[in-house]
């Protein structure tokens, strides 16, 4: 349930740019593990 969740939510975020910028890959990192915490939270709720 939790993967199929985390699945839907990360189809739903933009995907990484094909730049090696490091700055745009930290915060896509950063983006989808805080809607990794968002699905979990709202798992256990």
């Amino acid at each position: 349930m939790i993967m199929s969740r985390l699945k839907s939510s990360v189809q739903g975020l933009p995907q990484p740019p094909p730049s090696t910028d490091t700055t745009k890959v930290t915060t896509f990192v950063k983006l989808t593990m805080l809607a990794f915490v968002v699905s979990v939270r709202d798992e256990l709720d």
